[in-house]
């Protein structure tokens, strides 16, 4: 695409989401670096469909306006398949999930990665020792300091072979790991304090740790240089829980309707220029979401955006 026919699209996009949430047109205008910043589709949110096409979800995702998306696998679709869609598309694979949580020898999701073209790999949740990931969510609340210790150990090994393996990586946070472990430590500043910087980042996602109680922004802040990226996505209720169960779950929503204040976590993440900002939305029941509400939420970060 023409750069000044994209960027005459991004502006509108940006100027209808500005107008949504209630922003001055000015907040448009005085951020052009704003604009520019690609936004991530974590492909989660829509996986059934992009394993029936896809083509057409890539094509559509890069009408809407994204550039980037993060890949994870897919039952029926080869590595290369996903790869090829989205360079038809024109998105960068970003990062793809890795699956680490029941092994400990990740060559195989290594050579995925590559197949795939990424950078960065990332593990959504990684026990202290290998275990299926179903299980270890059903006992995260009796999880102790010396877990959380061995967490740490895991993830600096996986972050050392990825290193090896020419592939950066990254931890992606849920609510349990911000538990009180006592005297007001949490597993999350367990895995912070003895994880190597130069092995192991933090995909922060910006509503489990809200949902536990926590501020993004603050945690951006205190640990500037750890973090790779952020998640972003809302819930409709802060009720402080690190219990990751169905009712956490049923707390996503709609990214323009909850009761998370992106501004200052933006702010932040603009501040340190985090090059990754994805928007993620776990299927409330299963139920994924439509492409309807993908542009939503897409137009609604691209406001808030634009007035950072």
């Amino acid at each position: 695409m023409h750069s000044k026919r994209r960027h005459f699209l991004l502006h509108s996009a940006a100027a209808a989401a500005a107008a949504v949430i209630g922003l001055p047109a000015s907040a448009v205008s005085r951020c052009k670096p704003c604009l520019d910043r690609p936004i991530t589709m974590q492909l989660y949110t829509i996986s059934r469909a992009v394993e029936k096409d896809p083509d057409a979800v890539f094509a559509q995702l890069a009408a809407l306006g994204f550039r980037e998306i993060e890949a994870g696998k897919y039952a029926r679709l080869a590595p290369a398949t996903v790869r090829h869609a989205a360079q038809q598309a024109g998105l960068l694979l970003r990062c793809a999930r890795l699956d680490a949580a029941n092994r400990e020898d990740l060559s195989a999701e290594f050579e995925i990665a590559h197949e795939m073209g990424v950078l960065q790999v990332a593990s959504s949740v990684l026990p202290p020792a290998p275990q299926e990931v179903t299980s270890f969510l059903h006992t995260t609340e009796a999880c102790k300091l010396s877990d959380y210790q061995r967490m740490a150990e895991r993830a600096n090994r996986v972050g050392e072979a990825a290193q090896r393996a020419g592939l950066s990586y990254a931890y992606h946070n849920h609510n349990f790991e911000f538990r009180d472990l006592g005297d007001g430590l949490c597993g999350y500043d367990v895995l912070l304090r003895e994880t190597e910087p130069r092995y192991v980042k933090f995909q922060l996602d910006c509503a489990w740790i809200s949902l536990a109680g926590k501020s993004a922004a603050s945690y951006l802040k205190r640990h500037a240089g750890r973090f790779s990226g952020l998640h972003i996505k809302n819930i409709d209720a802060v009720t402080r829980t690190t219990l990751h169960d169905g009712a956490a779950l049923s707390r996503i929503t709609e990214l323009g309707l909850g009761v998370i204040d992106y501004r200052p976590i933006l702010a932040q993440a603009l501040q340190q220029n985090l090059p990754y900002l994805a928007i993620e939305h776990d299927p409330r029941e299963g139920v994924q979401i439509g492409m309807d509400m993908v542009k939503r939420e897409f137009d609604f970060l691209r406001g808030l955006l634009a007035a950072a």
